[in-house]
């Protein structure tokens, strides 16, 4: 939990009655963390008492809100899958939040974006990606292995070549490409964790990131559960998805848990992709091999956040 500044004599009493601790002018609490054992400890033993306890939890869930935003610090969290070379929303994400963790342990997923994306050439949209062996959904990613060869590897870069040789940012990009693409790793989530790595330093995205095969959480449960403890293993009051999983998750299951839970939407964005008409939601690479530094800066923040 970051410390921030407060007056300790104007919020010391209010703070207090969270579980609040001030120290020296410095609050080393977040309120909405706090309400969590208050709530939980509250057992009505009859109906009337239980109805008075919901709209108490209410009302504590309520000011502790307005404490955290007004004076706490809010830690956002993003998770997602890792995907090969994936398109803008999924750099906008890690871009919004403050940890991201890589959510490598889970099943694969065959006609997922895992292993393939689609690029430009030619004014049409194609696909591109890696060999996996042996696919299958009843594995994690980080059981698969990918089919690294030099052989694939400069068939990839030779394909990007044809794609964008004309491209503005070609020169930019290119040892970018060379260097992902030309790596010898053959477990599956180490290679797009790198990638994704490579692809944030060239961004500028300086977010924390995680992965979720090396963290202590529970497993157990479905992905809302998972989530839920990854946002507390993290510290994390604030939790970020992208906006086409809006009905995977429970907004009051996430209150209950003291997180926020909100959606990440791209807006509608266009940029020059030479020859032909735009095609939107492409690979990262079409976006880097047509956009400067400072474009790119601008496209990472053409999003909204939604509930």
């Amino acid at each position: 939990m970051m410390v921030i500044r407060h007056h300790e004599n104007r919020y010391s009493d209010i703070g207090a009655s969270f579980g609040v601790v001030f120290h020296d002018g410095h609050c080393v609490l977040s309120p909405r963390m706090c309400i969590r054992p208050i709530a939980h400890s509250l057992k009505p033993k009859c109906d009337i008492c239980e109805s008075v306890t919901e709209r108490v939890i209410e009302k504590l869930y309520t000011v502790s809100d307005v404490l955290r935003r007004v004076r706490f610090p809010i830690l956002r969290l993003g998770v997602m899958q890792p995907y090969f070379f994936p398109y803008l929303g999924y750099w906008q994400m890690i871009h919004a939040v403050d940890k991201y963790v890589i959510f490598d342990d889970v099943n694969y997923i065959k006609r997922g974006w895992i292993a393939r994306n689609r690029i430009k050439a030619n004014g049409q949209a194609i696909r591109f990606g890696i060999a996996v062996r042996k696919v299958s959904q009843n594995r994690l990613i980080t059981e698969h292995e990918r089919m690294a060869s030099p052989e694939e590897a400069g068939k990839l870069l030779h394909e990007l070549d044809m794609a964008y040789h004309k491209a503005p940012y070609y020169d930019q990009v290119m040892p970018l490409m060379e260097r992902i693409l030309g790596n010898t790793e053959i477990n599956l989530a180490d290679y797009l964790s790198y990638e994704i790595m490579q692809v944030c330093d060239y961004l500028g995205i300086s977010t924390p990131i995680l992965r979720s095969s090396r963290m202590e959480y529970d497993h157990s449960g479905n992905g809302q559960d998972k989530i839920l403890d990854l946002c507390k293993v993290t510290g994390s009051d604030s939790y970020v998805n992208a906006i086409g999983g809006r009905e995977l998750y429970d907004h009051d299951r996430f209150r209950r848990e003291g997180v926020e839970l909100s959606f990440l939407k791209m807006r509608q964005v266009q940029y020059e992709q030479g020859e032909g008409e735009f095609i939107p939601s492409l690979s990262i690479i079409d976006v880097m091999m047509n956009n400067s530094h400072e474009q790119l800066d601008e496209l990472l923040s053409q999003y909204d956040f939604v509930s």
